[in-house]
């Protein structure tokens, strides 16, 4: 039985939706937004920094660059280290699913961990947006949902050196808009026990 599962997702593939019904599912423990909050109470960041810098990339310090900027750059580090060990907290109690953040890669060693990647075609995740945000245009979700992907795979370049669609850092890549939340549910259920 795989004891943790990891989540990375594109945005608006449902990837939290799917982690919330697998680990209710499953009777496990969903670490999504929470880890921010757990990074925090073991370090010396300001919680509004962690919201900041959570899942993004790091400036990159150059001599044309302010001191400012470096700042900003070791913050992100620091965050990304607060959070790696707070992953590896909750990697360690098992009985998990673990959403976003790099935890397929912070976590690879371990033995009973099932890495996913939740992914579907642009047009489908951007009629579910639709549906959760009505107050964005579609030129502007369009343009978020682009943004926050770009992020997301900047993010997964700094931290881990490999790539974000990278197959081979997952175990199984399911598209949710082809397959419907449901039936992907029910695949990481089966594949977990």
């Amino acid at each position: 039985m795989k004891k943790v599962i990891t989540i990375a997702r594109e945005f608006g593939a449902c990837g939290t939706t799917v982690g919330r019904s697998l680990a209710e599912k499953l009777g496990y423990d969903l670490w999504n937004k929470a880890i921010p909050l757990n990074a925090q109470k073991d370090s010396n960041v300001e919680i509004s920094d962690l919201v900041e810098f959570d899942e993004k990339v790091p400036v990159n310090f150059s001599f044309g660059q302010s001191l400012f900027e470096f700042s900003n750059k070791q913050l992100s580090d620091q965050i990304f280290a607060a959070q790696t060990e707070v992953i590896r907290k909750m990697g360690e109690h098992g009985n998990c699913v673990i959403v976003g953040r790099n935890a397929n890669y912070i976590l690879r060693e371990f033995d009973s961990l099932l890495r996913v990647f939740i992914y579907a075609d642009e047009e489908w995740r951007l009629g579910h947006m639709e549906d959760l945000k009505p107050e964005y245009t579609q030129e502007n979700m369009l343009k978020r949902l682009r943004q926050i992907d770009r992020v997301r795979e900047k993010y997964c370049e700094y931290y881990t050196h490999d790539s974000f669609y990278d197959a081979r850092c997952y175990d199984i890549s399911l598209d949710v808009g082809r397959l419907g939340i449901t039936t992907v549910v029910d695949t990481l259920y089966r594949l977990a026990t």
